[in-house]
């Protein structure tokens, strides 16, 4: 069985921000995606499928406001703006030992990458290249994986 290796790069820039919309969908005992990388600004909006839910915060930046939302037939949507940068951890009461989420909230827009290559290496190992758009003032960037396209851990900080 082959697995799927994915990489997430994400850039900190000094750039225009414009505000997006993040869905989190809240089904089967988990939030889909579980980690969500956002911008100061952007809105978080989980979208409930099915189950008895919460959305609620279990740690946030100082300053950021908690959240804390019954998810169920009756409160199918909640929207959250995230104002302050830093790491939103947050929980569905009823099924803490299973239902987690993350949101990453930085201060400028992420870049883009205007193409990537994976290629070997003089050692056989695998050597990533990329090309940035609109990235004058990039103060690093994260190299993250995941093997399932929803839990991502980073690897390494450039």
């Amino acid at each position: 069985m082959k697995k799927i290796l994915l990489f997430s790069l994400i850039f900190a820039i000094n750039l225009p921000v414009s505000a997006t919309v993040h869905k989190i969908r809240v089904s089967n005992f988990q939030f889909s995606p579980k980690r969500v990388n956002a911008v100061m600004g952007d809105t978080i909006l989980w979208v409930y499928k099915i189950g008895f839910h919460t959305t609620t915060s279990t740690t946030i930046p100082a300053g950021a406001a908690p959240c804390d939302s019954p998810m169920d037939v009756n409160t199918t949507r909640f929207s959250y703006v995230v104002n302050v940068p830093g790491v939103y951890n947050y929980t569905c009461l009823p099924h803490a030992a299973e239902m987690q989420g993350v949101i990453r909230v930085f201060e400028n827009k992420p870049a883009t990458i205007s193409s990537f290559t994976i290629t070997k290496n003089e050692n056989n190992k695998p050597e990533l290249l990329w090309n940035m758009a609109n990235a004058p003032s990039v103060k690093y960037v994260s190299v993250q994986r995941s093997y399932d396209g929803e839990t991502f851990e980073e690897i390494k900080k450039i």
